[in-house]
């Protein structure tokens, strides 16, 4: 799976309020700020090592690395929690994110508690984080081959105006992909689906809801805030993945979806598999 005669075919109305660009506020020279620390890596990739607690942290002899949310893994087999001894302030985050992946990992240090972002991009995206470094160098702080240590906010400050949307039928066959479209004001926060029916069960629709372990929900109401969405008429290991950064349309013969965002996730089909936290099957 992965023209516009879905429009006419399925009564889909994608249609997308104006944007309204949440700007960083910039930071005045003589009071730089604490840069919000976040990582992007290439997919299937593990992170270099890397200085996870910014300068001016008062650092002790042993950072705690924790994962509270997403699917980031320490190699040395110790799961998601790992105690390291600093050495010469460089510390060792060896965490390997899978496909379909934005972990939060909490780095404690003495008194000093950081949660660090870590994001997955595809490898023919992973070229956006030059065109950000170029838009705005304070944005990537360190570029590696895999990976980039960015100022998430400076990252976000970007996003409004870089954009693509994508269109598909009820069965999942593609019908336009495009560079162009808008959210509403709010821009940045969990995926969302927007139902255009007043019954999206009828239509075979469920959804993994926001944070869900491993169970799914009929699509109901107007709005829903989701990790991915589903469909009876799909086979299982089959799932469509909505970013923090995405809003979905869904009728009753297609779906179209904008997300917004440079060098950030978008919505895309995966094999909602291991580590296990996405059902395989849609409801029936």
């Amino acid at each position: 799976m992965n023209t516009r005669s879905l429009l006419a075919s399925c009564a889909l109305a994608v249609s997308f309020a104006s944007t309204v660009p949440v700007a960083l506020a910039q930071a005045d020279e003589r009071s730089p700020r604490t840069p919000n620390l976040a990582f992007l890596v290439e997919r299937g990739t593990n992170l270099p090592e890397q200085e996870l607690v910014a300068d001016g942290d008062r650092l002790t002899s042993e950072q705690r690395f924790e994962v509270v949310s997403g699917h980031a893994r320490f190699v040395d087999g110790r799961g998601s929690v790992l105690s390291v001894t600093r050495d010469d302030g460089r510390l060792v985050l060896p965490a390997l994110v899978p496909s379909i992946d934005e972990s939060l990992v909490r780095v404690t240090s003495g008194n000093v508690q950081r949660v660090v972002r870590i994001i997955s991009l595809p490898v023919e995206r992973f070229s956006e984080v030059d065109t950000a470094a170029a838009l705005d160098p304070q944005a990537v702080l360190e570029r590696y081959k895999h990976a980039a240590r960015v100022d998430y906010d400076r990252l976000l400050a970007l996003a409004p105006a870089h954009s693509e949307y994508s269109a598909y039928t009820l069965a999942g066959e593609p019908v336009e992909t495009r560079a162009g479209c808008s959210l509403p004001t709010y821009f940045y926060g969990p995926g969302r689906v927007f139902w255009q029916m007043s019954n999206p069960r009828a239509y075979g629709y469920s959804v993994k809801l926001e944070n869900a372990n491993n169970y799914l929900v009929w699509g109901s109401g107007s709005m829903q805030e989701v990790d991915g969405m589903y469909n009876s008429a799909w086979a299982c290991n089959t799932a469509y993945k909505v970013p923090n950064n995405c809003d979905l349309q869904a009728g009753t013969g297609g779906f179209g979806c904008c997300c917004v965002g440079l060098a950030l996730p978008r919505c895309e089909w995966f094999n909602p598999g291991p580590p296990g936290d996405w059902p395989d099957c849609p409801l029936r």
